[in-house]
């Protein structure tokens, strides 16, 4: 018997949980006996598995697949690497904070408030017309079919409004969202650099997970490993990707 049922939460807080929670399986550490800092973020450059965090007697990563010949990567110089990137641009977010401030000077709402008030005047004088049209036809002053005629036309010209009436609202909103947006964005980068200043591993992983998207690793013409981090920021809002492509010798 099938039966419809209300749903317990909505699918944006169900796809949202269904994100975090593979998060969590990806990036958990498990047995781990070391804080793999780019845990769940490395990935092969020869067969696209991700690279995984072992601990001999060195902490290294290493790709996931059995047998591929891509190389292990040192533990703690892949994570001095990407963590050195992330200081210098925490410490000069300069591009960022200036395209996030020319982003908000740019939002004038001006222009569309100003119409949405003419809007609103024009469907109040277009009300008080339909009254007196209805006056006209009560009073036998105009014809059923003549008021009826002014009552369509009215009617029509009153859906055009409020139709534009709501499109300037949505713009409205939007813009409001847009500058919110923005500026918790530049407090989120002046956090993580206030954070990044005495950070501890924990701390560290939360600038990671925060900036990083992942992290290629391939063998260069000379055999040395190259490691190819993508910078993203798009927490609250995806404002730039910064690219960038240390490498490092064996």
């Amino acid at each position: 018997i099938e039966q419809e049922v209300p749903a317990i939460v909505s699918r944006e807080i169900w796809e949202r949980a269904q994100k975090i929670a593979e998060s969590n399986w990806r990036n958990a550490p498990r047995n781990a006996h070391r804080d793999y800092l780019l845990r769940g973020l490395l990935f092969c450059g020869v067969c696209g598995r991700r690279y995984i965090g072992v601990n001999t007697n060195v902490a290294y990563y290493k790709c996931g697949r059995q047998g591929c010949p891509n190389k292990h990567v040192p533990a703690d110089l892949a994570e001095g690497i990407i963590w050195d990137d992330i200081l210098r641009f925490v410490h000069n977010p300069g591009p960022v904070i200036n395209n996030l401030q020319e982003q908000i000077g740019k939002i004038d709402s001006t222009t569309i408030q100003a119409e949405h008030k003419e809007v609103e005047a024009a469907l109040a004088r277009l009300a008080e017309e339909r009254q007196r049209i209805l006056f006209r036809i009560r009073k036998g002053l105009v014809s059923d079919d003549e008021g009826d005629t002014q009552l369509i036309a009215t009617g029509h010209e009153r859906d055009m409004l409020e139709a534009r009436k709501a499109s300037l609202e949505a713009q409205l909103q939007g813009q409001e969202g847009r500058r919110a947006q923005l500026t918790a964005t530049e407090a989120l980068l002046r956090d993580l650099r206030e954070k990044a200043e005495s950070a501890d591993n924990n701390i560290k992983r939360q600038v990671i997970e925060t900036l990083v998207a992942h992290v290629g690793v391939n063998v260069g013409e000379n055999g040395e490993i190259r490691l190819e981090p993508v910078y993203r920021f798009e927490n609250p809002d995806k404002i730039a990707y910064i690219m960038s492509t240390p490498r490092m010798r064996l």
